[in-house]
């Protein structure tokens, strides 16, 4: 499983973000609505610094470059099944690996239920004589992955989309939880591509501990 993470920002940016509303016809819908897209400027300021710009005309930018932005945004809403996906049949496995837990399993959230998963792994011998599980090394970098899964899935699950103004590239901006700051990171293709496979071989895997104990 090759998980690729957003990519960091050495230092937080500054970031300017304009989200300006228009008219859109989905043809494949056949429905008009209003939508927004997010627009970032990012700035690169010295302690003290402040940043001053003129508004600009969007309309160029939305003309050409909605299309593939709603593309993206689409990508986001695939991982998102996929964790949705993910989740459903790590469900279904622990509710027959561990029956007696059945009720508090369904009240716990992805996290806590990954949590279950890895002390299963962890404590079942049955599990720990498969080929994909059989020594703590194989172990370890699946539960670590899993666990990576779990937090992108919230990522792109929840995050804000941002299309640099002056570049084609792609952001996903996040609220801390714990702290309240927002983060921001890079990503492309290949990041949420590594997504929906890691999520591919999570439910092979867990297809293989079902028929196989």
């Amino acid at each position: 499983m090759n998980l690729l993470h957003p990519t960091e920002f050495p230092q937080q940016p500054i970031i300017l973000i304009i989200s300006p509303h228009f008219p859109y016809t989905d043809n494949l819908l056949q429905v008009s609505v209003t939508v927004s897209m997010h627009f970032g400027f990012f700035f690169d300021l010295k302690a003290g610094e402040e940043a001053t710009m003129n508004v600009p005309d969007f309309r160029p930018k939305i003309n050409s470059r909605y299309q593939n932005y709603n593309l993206f945004r689409s990508f986001l809403n695939v991982c998102s099944s996929t964790g949705e996906a993910v989740d459903d049949s790590l469900l279904q496995l622990l509710e027959r690996m561990i029956p007696e837990k059945r009720s508090e399993l369904a009240r716990m959230d992805f996290s806590k239920r990954r949590d279950e998963f890895s002390e299963l792994i962890k404590k079942n011998e049955a599990i720990k004589k498969l080929p994909e599980l059989d020594s703590s090394t194989k172990r370890k970098a699946i539960t670590t992955t899993f666990a990576q899964f779990v937090k992108l899935r919230n990522y792109y699950t929840h995050g804000k989309l941002i299309l640099n103004y002056e570049k084609e590239e792609y952001y996903i901006q996040i609220i801390n939880k714990s702290t309240g700051i927002k983060m921001t990171y890079g990503i492309d293709r290949n990041i949420l591509k590594s997504f929906l496979d890691v999520g591919t071989d999570l439910i092979q895997l867990f297809s293989i501990i079902s028929h196989g104990t």
